[in-house]
């Protein structure tokens, strides 16, 4: 289209973006403080800011499709690569993956009751939000996992 335009201007690497946030806001992945963190901005380009400070390269991050519910679902990497949500207003974090495999791609379901994520444990999991009930649903290898309404 002809509406295309640039958001971020950084030297560093802006990638991954998830739209459909709280209040038009968009995450993304961003290195311009060294490892990757999730970040985000207003659907403008403006009030860019850091929301993860945990991991060393954090990654992929999905949106709670509902309300002004303001928590994302990400990979990100500690010992391997797991599943973590953080509550962007309270810095709360929960990790939903430790010690089982490399766990990601997490994506919320429509209501946010579940979250899906690849596991190489065998295929694609869900589980709650706050990581408990996993169980695989569908076996196999797969990325890049978003929910169908």
């Amino acid at each position: 289209g002809t509406d295309v335009r640039r958001l971020t201007d950084n030297p560093g690497i802006d990638v991954s973006p998830a739209c459909g946030g709280p209040g038009g806001l968009i995450a993304f992945v961003s290195n311009r403080h060294g490892s990757p963190q999730i970040f985000v901005m207003d659907s403008s380009g403006g009030g860019v800011r850091r929301v993860t400070y945990r991991g060393s390269y954090n990654q992929t991050p999905a949106w709670c499709p509902i309300g002004e519910e303001r928590l994302l679902a990400f990979t990100g990497r500690s010992a391997g690569l797991d599943v973590f949500t953080v509550q962007i207003d309270t810095q709360q974090y929960t990790r939903l993956t430790q010690g089982h495999g490399v766990n990601k791609d997490p994506t919320f379901s429509p209501d946010c009751r579940m979250v899906a994520f690849y596991s190489t444990r065998g295929g694609i999991f869900v589980s709650s939000p706050e990581g408990l009930n996993q169980q695989m649903v569908i076996p196999g290898v797969a990325e890049t996992l978003r929910w169908s309404r």
